[in-house]
């Protein structure tokens, strides 16, 4: 069963932690929100500032409520991470097409998207004909088996180097073993990539994990409902490891510290 995060709404967001603020710092200068004293001390000190007070008086920073403020701008969950609201409808509006191709061994991916009304590619598509598809839509979401070349089809490499010019120009999230590497060699800002994800028997055998089927499919069904709930927020690799993590099956605690995204603001 989902874990659904409790939604409050705030008007800020910490540039720092990342957190929900009604109340707080700002520096005009550097266009930044704080939530917590500490965090200021350490910008004012680098900029030369003797003081909070030496700060507020060269007009680098300064204090404020905005709680009054009839406009929402931030849902701020109970895990402490905040998201624009605004981004997050315009996420949720992205036309956008899976690749997925067939593989029993990640039907339980299927999870993610069934029910989401997206286009679905799950076979193999020739290299040029696989560009023309991407270019149509605005959010790419691959996944399945794959390498730091690109997304396997069986034997074949289908998302290659050569598509990487499209992607960048897409919003991406990028599910399969070592897609980080193919991401970073390709100079690639993910929403949501993954590390080396075990998912298998074999996997979890060659990183001396436990074998047990039963810790994987634990692993596997959680992992794609976190992805489910999220996958359609901006940079939600904080929020899926919020619902994604165990304290007892090892098969989450390693991948947990595999699922990344690529802030091109941060």
């Amino acid at each position: 069963m989902n874990h659904q995060i409790e939604i409050i709404k705030f008007k800020r967001k910490c540039s720092i932690t990342g957190q929900g603020m009604d109340m707080g710092w700002y520096s005009e200068p550097y266009g930044m929100y704080f939530k917590y004293e500490e965090d200021v001390l350490r910008i004012i000190e680098g900029n030369g500032y003797k003081n909070m007070d030496d700060a507020f008086e060269n007009e680098f920073i300064y204090y404020t409520d905005w709680s009054n403020e009839e406009d929402i701008y931030y849902s701020y969950f109970e895990n402490g991470i905040a998201i624009d609201l605004q981004e997050w409808e315009n996420f949720k509006n992205l036309k956008t097409l899976v690749i997925h191709p067939y593989d029993e061994t990640t039907l339980f991916l299927k999870t993610i998207y069934q029910n989401k009304g997206w286009d679905v590619i799950d076979f193999f598509v020739d290299v040029i004909e696989l560009e023309s598809n991407m270019e149509i839509y605005d959010r790419i979401i691959a996944m399945a088996h794959g390498n730091k070349l690109g997304l396997l089809c069986g034997n074949d490499i289908l998302i290659t180097d050569y598509h990487s010019n499209v992607l960048s120009r897409k919003n991406i999230t990028l599910v399969w073993c070592n897609a980080d590497l193919y991401a970073e060699n390709n100079d690639l800002k993910p929403n949501l990539v993954t590390g080396m994800i075990v998912s298998e028997v074999s996997e979890a055998h060659f990183y001396g994990l436990p074998t047990e089927e039963e810790l994987i499919n634990e692993s596997n069904t959680l992992f794609a409902q976190a992805l489910e709930q999220f996958i359609e927020y901006p940079y939600p690799a904080d929020l899926i490891k919020s619902v994604y993590k165990s304290d007892t099956n090892p098969i989450i605690k390693f991948n947990h510290q595999r699922i990344f995204s690529e802030n091109p603001q941060m």
